[in-house]
């Protein structure tokens, strides 16, 4: 927490003392003044969850089309272009930080989007602890998202009251973003203990955790889709049947359905076998009451228990116990249709399903520290694809089917791993998808007009 997000050496106790778990009703023995992880689970559930998902989602989807509505740069003749990841990482991350922080942490900090990436990139070199002297690039890169965290805190505190985050209160408003974050700042400022730089750290680490794992993600679905013309067929014709009538061929933004993109069997199919084959994460769990017995092992209390979550994704006896269709193919290769299984009505029709995978697909972690963030990711994934498929055509040119890039490795065991290499592409506006006018000059943040 220190090194990655900047958390200050003397709020570090806040979560090395808090022992009480993550329940309503603290572990037995315990007595924790300021329980924050139980906090930032219930909160999570709160606005992650249900009907402030379903807003939440939307208005990703909704931000998203209209900066691919606003796209000029993209025509209906094709381009070539250097890098895909490149392309679509700082369009999805500024829907995202819109959907979730509000447009204000945008327009106060002008080189936001560079410095995020900058600093994501150097999360790998932090993440190992090097002292700030060997790594000086990495800590600053780090520190400027931290001063804009700052900088936004301070301003959305001037503009909006933190405290209105009531059940009655707007869900949403331009400065704090999500009425999340305001809950989220009245705890920490209500515990007495967490000094402004331990506030900004609290949502450097949510910005981090919400938006680098799921925009790696989708940049690998978009990859699996259009290294496959016929799953690009089958996926360009569930994105066209989300967009709503009303707008569908009007001048102004598409509007996206996103309902049925999550609750597509093939869609979700080729999600779940996207984590399966890109996410590598090193679980860590300790038994903190008494030694813990597991199959033939033992675990002393106290004692670091540490597994990989590629480990289990590719162990082919996990895979095949309940349903040895699942390794028709290799656990090797991607497959899209790996998680579709029979209806078992007779019909050819095929449902989603992840049954007998509890210790086998755990991109997410497990138990009761599994990703609270876990529902939202997986729409920001698919919401990103489906907007991307709805307003644009790619090509992977001089590359076979299946080609993929190399995976960058130095994220092994921090979650999702990026593209390792560059991925050219043309691109056009898909026929009959709606542009928006010319904006004005003044209007752009460093040459990004998806920024505003």
């Amino acid at each position: 927490m220190e090194n990655v997000f900047g958390t200050p050496k003397d709020a570090i106790h806040i979560y090395r003392n808090d022992n009480s778990g993550v329940a309503p009703n603290p572990i037995p023995g315990t007595n924790v003044k300021h329980r924050v992880f139980y906090h930032q689970h219930l909160s999570a559930h709160r606005f992650l969850t249900g009907h402030n998902l379903k807003r939440m989602t939307e208005r990703f989807v909704d931000f998203l089309s209209e900066e691919c509505y606003q796209d000029r740069s993209i025509g209906e003749d094709w381009i070539d272009m250097p890098d895909l990841f490149d392309f679509w990482k700082t369009r999805v991350l500024c829907a995202a930080v819109k959907a979730l922080f509000g447009t204000w942490i945008l327009k106060l900090n002008p080189s936001f989007q560079e410095d995020f990436w900058t600093y994501v990139n150097a999360t790998p070199t932090l993440m190992k602890g090097i002292p700030r002297f060997l790594a000086p690039g990495a800590y600053a890169a780090r520190d400027r998202v931290f001063e804009s965290i700052k900088i936004w805190h301070r301003y959305a505190s001037e503009h909006s009251d933190y405290k209105d985050n009531g059940p009655e209160s707007k869900e949403w408003d331009e400065y704090w973003g999500s009425s999340w974050l305001k809950v989220r700042q009245q705890f920490a400022r209500n515990t007495g203990e967490m000094s402004e730089d331990a506030i900004a750290a609290e949502d450097t680490a949510l910005l981090f955790s919400a938006n680098a794992n799921a925009i790696f993600s989708a940049i690998w679905f978009l990859l699996a889709i259009y290294t496959d013309p016929a799953l690009e067929k089958m996926v360009n014709y569930e994105v066209q049947n989300s967009i709503t009538q009303d707008t569908a061929g009007a001048n102004k933004p598409l509007a996206l359905d996103i309902t049925g993109i999550i609750d597509s069997p093939l869609l979700q199919s080729i999600y779940a076998e996207v984590l399966r084959m890109r996410v590598a994460l090193v679980l860590n769990r300790t038994p903190d009451k008494a030694d813990y017995e597991l199959g033939g092992w033992k675990f002393r209390k106290g004692r670091s228990i540490t597994f990989s979550t590629q480990v289990a994704a590719h162990n082919e006896k996990a895979w095949s116990v309940d349903k040895p269709q699942r390794v028709q193919r290799p656990l090797s290769q991607f497959w899209a249709e790996r998680f579709l299984t029979s209806t078992g009505n007779g019909s050819a029709e095929k449902q989603f399903s992840t049954d007998g995978l509890a210790g086998a697909w755990i991109p997410y972690g497990g138990g009761v520290f599994m990703c609270p963030g876990r529902h939202f990711a997986k729409q920001e994934i698919m919401g990103s694809v489906a907007a991307f498929s709805a307003y644009y055509d790619l090509l992977i040119p001089n590359r076979e089917a299946g080609w993929m890039p190399k995976e960058d490795k130095r994220f092994y065991g921090l979650g999702a791993m990026p593209p390792g290499e560059k991925i050219r592409f043309r691109i056009r506006k898909k026929s009959g998808a709606p542009m928006g006018p010319p904006k004005h000059k003044n209007s752009r943040l460093r040459g990004n007009w998806f920024c505003d």
